[in-house]
Formats: C-alpha cells, structure tokens, sequence
C-alpha cells in the first residue's frame, strides 16, 4: 500500500490579517504586469470525477492545454472518482491539482470549526498525497466573509467562486472578466457552471466578452466531460469541448491564452495548516465518535453515506443524541432491493480506525427506530487489503426495532494478512427510519 510522505504543519496564522493575505497574494499574479495576453482562460473542472482523467484532460493534451482539477480529498479512490494514480497522472501531464473540501460541502452552513476542518484538513490530505495545492473551488461557489478568511488561513492563495461575471442567461450587469489581479484573491469571479444545454456560441462569449473589454481572466466552471448526460445537468460533450477548445486554441494569435489558476494568480506555495482536531474517547479507535462535528450537509466528519439497490433515502442530522447533541437517521421511503448505512469514513485515511492483523475488534453503535417485520437491521464490517481496496467482511445479527436507545455489537475474526483498517456500521434493508450515534471500535482485551 502506498504510504504518503507526512510534511510539516503550520500553526494557524491569526496575526495574519485577511486583507493583507489577499493583498499579497494578488501582488504576486504571474500576469499583474503582463500586456502581451490581454485576455487569460483558466478551464477548471470540479469534483475530481474519473472521466476528467479519461476525457477532460486528453481533449486538453491534445491541444498543448493545461486545466485545474479541483478535488475532494474525500473522494479520492472512491468508485467514479479519481484515484491516486489519477492524480498523479493528471499531475504528470502538467495539469493543476486544486482544492474542493473534503466532502463537497455547503461551507457557510457549518460553524467555524466545521468550515476549518473542510477546508483546511482537505488542502493537508492532498498535500500529503504528493500534491502542491494553492487553489481552492468552493463547493456550490458557496462562501461568506468566513470562509474566504478559513481559506486563507489554510494557506490557499486563491479561492474561487461561480458566477459573478457577465453569463448568457443571468448577471448582464456583472464585469466581463476577472481583474488581473483579481479584485478578491479568496472569491475570484467565473462563469456559471457549464450545462448539458450550454452551446458553442455561450462558450465563446465568455472569452468575446472579455476580449471586446479589453482582456480579463475568464475561468470556465466545469464538471463532467462525458457523452450521454452522465453527469446530469453539469456536463459538457466530448464533443462540444473539443469544438470549443479548437476555437480558443486558434485565438492565440490575438493573445488569448490558457492557463491553470496557479499561473494567474501565482504566489509560493503555503505549509499545511490543520484543522481543529476532530473529537475521540480514550480506548475509541473512531474519530468523532458521537458525531458531534458535521461535513458534508447531513453527514458527520469522519463518516460517509453508504447503500446501494432501488430504493429512496432521506438523511437527516437529528437533536437529541444518545451522548452529546446530535445523532444520525436514515429513512428509507420506498424499497425494492439494496440497503443504505452510515459507516466510518473508507476513502479518508485519517478517519479509517487503523487495526492490527492477526488481531480482532469488537464494533458497536447505538441506535433506535422503527421498521416493519419485513426490513432488517444489521451491522456490517468492511476491511481495507494491502492493495487499499475495501471488501465487504461480516454482517451481524438482525436488530429489534424500538424507540429507546439500544446497543448493537460485532466482533471480528482475526483481522485479515495485509489488512490496514476496518469500517463499521449499521445498514437498513427494507422500509424504515434508524437513528444512530456513540460509534466505538476497541480491539478485543484492549483498553475499554
């Protein structure tokens, strides 16, 4: 299993002021003072899906045309989803590895903290991967004058928004460009996320707009590269892409140029500043066991959302926990096959309790709820090989259902050969509504 290099950590900077952070950062744009490329395009890409490696960035290549990837560490192995080998590929290639958050999350909803953790321990997991990370993609192009200052606390140089310049169906009154600098290095301006209906003429006039004002930077909002909608609502075509970067590879005579975000903005790369650390027990090996501290909407750091099958899901971050002030519940609405779970985090290596092989653990969660005699509750254990896949291990015994809190448990053979962490948790097979919290891994004779 690959073992990434730990680097060293910074302090958070609180004598820092914000404004002189984006004062500096702005002074160090590679193009402040640059008059031969009037106009700069930045293609951006978020969500770190696999088809940015397998159609985005060939599109690209071909064209001697170098785009950011903004990535959630959280996702990084995760199935359609870029791997590790991903990156480095992307990375190899001359491409810019950017930061999304760990979990894609809405940051101006979550408490300061919550918002550090994201941002902060996001940009750390990535720079422990290999990654030189000096670019941050708001989720949802989400942020409140909090979140820009976490950003610049976390060492970005730059953080970016969507929308905010002039677009073919919305904000006719807003610039055309970007500043070179920009005006704000933690909220630079761009397009409104590229659709399945945007066309040709809409791509070009992002980069018409600003050549006809005089030049500006243009970053470009994108998510999926693929045929057939795979995305949903955020994809753009081979096709399509393709037709437009020929359009703007031939607009180079003029001095319209592509570059990555780095490259404009510009800058020395920052340390890795942690977030606040997330909450343990003593004798827990899971982090943030009760709960308490959130990421993605609905879902507690250090855990994840699980399931597979037909069926219909709400998930809900509920009061009144079995410690502490939250806990978790699934409701199932509709059922026809598969499960849905909440279980310890698979794809964030911090959050994966690390396990012995040769050894065994016993699991529990406490939960309560209702379900029908038809549904079954159950713990599942899933372990991590040598090669860093996760395999599904052991299911546990069937719950009763009931509205006090009960504790469910699963012991573990001896951990697997090879074998580096273990995830846990309850699934719901059928219609029904679980609430879980207090989720706690010890190995076997180990500490209580």
């Amino acid at each position: 299993m690959r073992k990434f290099p730990r680097l060293r950590k910074a302090v958070w900077p609180v004598s820092i002021a914000v404004a002189a952070s984006v004062a500096l950062i702005a002074s160090a744009s590679s193009y402040a003072q640059e008059e031969t490329m009037p106009t700069v395009v930045s293609l951006t890409f978020d969500d770190g899906v696999k088809n940015h490696l397998t159609e985005a960035a060939p599109l690209l290549n071909a064209r001697g045309m170098k785009g950011t990837f903004y990535v959630n560490s959280g996702r990084v192995g995760a199935a359609g989803f870029l791997s590790q080998d991903d990156l480095e590929a992307l990375v190899a290639q001359g491409h810019e590895i950017g930061g999304h958050t760990t979990d894609h999350v809405d940051l101006p909803t979550l408490v300061t903290d919550d918002q550090k953790r994201e941002i902060c321990d996001d940009r750390v997991n990535l720079i422990q991967r290999g990654f030189q990370v000096k670019s941050l993609a708001y989720p949802y192009g989400d942020a409140d004058g909090t979140t820009q200052a976490v950003a610049a606390k976390c060492g970005y140089n730059s953080a970016r928004t969507v929308g905010g310049i002039v677009s073919p169906n919305t904000c006719a009154t807003c610039p055309k460009s970007e500043k070179m600098p920009a005006q704000n290095a933690f909220m630079t301006r761009a397009s409104d996320s590229i659709k399945d209906t945007t066309t040709l003429a809409e791509l070009k006039s992002y980069v018409t707009n600003a050549e006809q004002d005089g030049g500006g930077w243009v970053q470009l909002v994108l998510h999926h590269v693929c045929a057939n909608v795979c995305g949903g609502t955020y994809t753009i075509s081979p096709t399509l892409f393709g037709q437009f970067l020929d359009w703007l590879n031939a607009r180079k005579g003029s001095g319209t140029v592509v570059r990555t975000v780095d490259e404009v903005v510009g800058g020395n790369a920052q340390p890795g500043v942690n977030g606040p650390k997330l909450p343990t027990q003593p004798g827990n090996l899971v982090v943030n066991p009760s709960l308490e501290a959130v990421g993605a909407v609905s879902t507690p750091s250090c855990f994840q959302k699980g399931g597979f099958g037909t069926n219909s899901v709400v998930w809900s971050r509920v009061t009144g926990g079995h410690t502490g002030s939250y806990a978790q519940q699934v409701q199932v609405t509709s059922y026809t096959s598969g499960d849905r779970k909440l279980i310890t985090h698979q794809a964030e290596a911090a959050c994966a309790p690390e396990v012995t092989p040769g050894r065994t653990y016993r699991a529990q969660v406490w939960h309560k709820g209702s379900w029908g005699p038809t549904t079954s509750v159950r713990m599942v254990l899933y372990y991590k090989d040598a090669e860093g896949a996760w395999k599904y291990w052991r299911t546990g015994p069937v719950r009763a259902d009931g509205q006090t809190w009960s504790m469910a448990e699963l012991v573990s053979p001896a951990v697997p050969a090879g074998a580096t962490a273990l995830s846990f948790g309850l699934a719901l097979t059928g219609l029904g509504t679980v609430i879980t919290d207090d989720y706690h891994l010890a190995e076997v004779g180990g500490a209580a």
